[in-house]
């Protein structure tokens, strides 16, 4: 099962361990590389509460069978140029940033978990 990290918003490939793993099959996996480490370090930032306890994040090119491999902290590090952040602020600002998306992806699933009756969009004709 694939650990959702926003119901209706963001789901990783697979937890192994400590490590966030995406699975991507690019014949050319180089010019996307930092955008799945961006996808990787936002689901990362998602576990507000570091209830995963992921420390690394891995890109698994199936392609070429072979994987990347990197601490959080290496990839905060590039991410946020250095700035002296701990996870947990960034996670709290990320959940701050991106609160009204989140908000707005789980209204959606509430949604299509529940959709409204038939009744209620269509009024009872008229004797």
């Amino acid at each position: 099962m694939s650990p959702v990290l926003a119901p209706g918003f963001a789901t990783a490939d697979l937890i192994v361990g400590l490590t966030l793993v995406e699975i991507k099959n690019y014949l050319d996996p180089a010019p996307y590389l930092q955008c799945w480490l961006d996808q990787a370090l936002g689901y990362v930032l998602l576990d507000r509460w570091n209830a995963l306890h992921v420390t690394h994040v891995a890109i698994y090119c199936a392609a070429q069978a072979s994987i990347l491999v990197e601490p959080i902290e290496q990839i905060l590090l590039v991410a946020t140029a250095g700035a002296p952040s701990t996870i947990s602020q960034l996670r709290a600002a990320f959940h701050e940033a991106m609160h009204a998306d989140l908000e707005h992806a789980a209204m959606w699933r509430q949604r299509k978990l529940f959709p409204m009756p038939r009744e209620a969009v269509t009024p009872p004709p008229t004797p």
